[in-house]
């Protein structure tokens, strides 16, 4: 029981009651106990577990919080492992193609300019028209490549800028059939422009045409003789479809699975003996990409090939 002192103070007592004897006759006995000591240590004691579980509970909160930015930081350096193992992969497909694939065509190059520089007139003139084809061929390469390897540095380095604007696709197509007209004449390729190209697309016009570029060179170069290569658009909903259709040699499913892949890239040869690295079609991807669109390719062995730049 709780009572007051005569100072006013609070006294903690302990009330035991007990029958007694008393002289013969029945009584009831209080004894009170003073307990205030122990009252007072207990509620020290209340206190101090209060605040200790406050501390657990806020120490508890504290390496929770610090677990989760642990796991964040775990997660963070296995994304920048695996991005450094892709660069590392992407850097290993660099050397690789500067050590083959630029240092092939330069060895027909000087062969062939040699065989020119000792005494053309010395051959036959079919034969010099042939190496002579071959010796352009090589050039045309060379400088494919290197256009190529350029682009693909420059979006490593960051130092590609995207500058949207409209860009009507018919324009684009335009340019890039009057490029590709001897190109394709040489194959005896129809070079088509579907009617009704007249969309808008907010794109960046020097990364759209370079796109086109590529795609329409890699339909030109696996599309045989007398094939059909078709450049064309449509509407899909907010966005337009701009696709490169050809009548080439068609691709597996598991070369549309590595298509995109620097690291994994199939390098196949054209319908003419034409070479290349893949770089473009990784490059076309990235380009895409950054101006928010999207690309993907369609393939059958045989039934040639479509690709597909979705833009808004």
């Amino acid at each position: 029981a709780l009572a007051l002192r005569r100072d006013g103070s609070r006294l903690w007592v302990d009330c035991v009651v007990s029958r007694v004897d008393w002289d013969g006759e029945p009584a009831t006995q209080v004894t009170n106990v003073d307990i205030t000591a122990r009252k007072e240590a207990e509620a020290e004691l209340a206190l101090y577990r209060a605040e200790l579980e406050s501390r657990v509970e806020a120490r508890t909160r504290d390496l929770v919080g610090k677990n989760r930015e642990l796991m964040r930081l775990r997660d963070e350096v296995l994304e920048a492992h695996e991005k450094l193992e892709e660069l590392n992969e992407q850097k290993n497909r660099f050397f690789s193609i500067i050590a083959h694939d630029l240092k092939n065509p330069f060895n027909v190059m000087l062969n062939y300019s040699k065989l020119f520089a000792e005494g053309a007139n010395r051959y036959d003139p079919e034969l010099v028209a042939n190496r002579g084809v071959d010796l352009y061929r090589s050039a045309v390469q060379v400088f494919d490549l290197l256009e190529n390897l350029l682009e693909w540095s420059q979006l490593q380095m960051g130092s590609v800028q995207y500058k949207p604007e409209a860009v009507a696709i018919e324009k684009v197509f335009r340019q890039n059939h009057a490029l590709f007209l001897p190109q394709a004449d040489e194959k005896q390729i129809s070079l088509q422009l579907e009617k009704g190209c007249d969309c808008v697309v907010s794109a960046d016009k020097h990364m759209l045409a370079t796109v086109v570029r590529n795609l329409l060179s890699n339909a030109i170069k696996f599309t045989p003789h007398s094939g059909t290569v078709t450049l064309g658009c449509k509407r899909a909903g907010e966005d337009a479809e701009i696709f490169v259709r050809d009548s080439g040699v068609g691709m597996t499913a598991d070369q549309l699975a590595h298509l995109f892949r620097l690291d994994a890239t199939y390098s196949s040869t054209g319908t003419d003996g034409e070479t290349g690295t893949g770089l473009g079609l990784h490059i076309c991807r990235e380009l895409v990409e950054i101006q928010g669109g999207r690309l993907r390719a369609e393939s059958k062995p045989g039934e040639g090939s479509v690709f597909v730049v979705t833009l808004p």
